[in-house]
């Protein structure tokens, strides 16, 4: 299985934990490309100063909100760290390395699949502009998503 999906208030209660955390902070960010019709915003970041569980000191903790127009999508692109969002808008559809889907409707929660094997996107196919808040961790100075290639069942006609 490549994500998970929690549902009620349980996510949101989540993102807006992480979001009272580092929201005082602030930064510019760029996304992996190409992309069309994206916008993001990066809401805070911290470094981890103690262990916490799975996060090491020094682990960066950086909360974004992205917005995808309509027609609108990610890049190809995976992540060395750990990634949880929270779709507050729209519908999420997150394309796999072997085209494979998974529809997150607003509300969900999903964790995406961390390391070069696990390369996406993700795309807007509705009517409305998609609004997703994520969390993502990454070492000290490393960037929280790297650039990839298309898969070939991507670019096959």
């Amino acid at each position: 299985m490549r994500f998970l999906r929690a549902s009620g208030n349980r996510g949101g209660a989540f993102v807006a934990a992480a979001a009272l955390g580092i929201a005082s902070l602030g930064g510019g960010v760029a996304l992996a490309s190409p992309s069309s019709g994206v916008e993001v915003q990066e809401l805070g970041m911290v470094s981890v100063p103690f262990g916490m569980g799975d996060l090491t000191v020094g682990t960066d903790v950086t909360l974004r909100r992205i917005d995808v127009a309509p027609g609108g999508f990610t890049g190809w692109h995976w992540h060395e760290g750990m990634v949880y969002g929270y779709v507050a808008a729209g519908t999420l559809t997150r394309v796999f390395a072997d085209c494979s889907e998974a529809q997150d409707p607003a509300g969900s929660v999903f964790q995406e699949v961390r390391g070069e094997d696990a390369v996406h996107q993700g795309v807007n196919r509705g009517d409305g502009v998609l609004t997703v808040f994520v969390v993502y961790t990454a070492e000290r100075g490393e960037p929280s998503t790297i650039d990839a290639e298309a898969p070939a069942c991507a670019t096959e006609s």
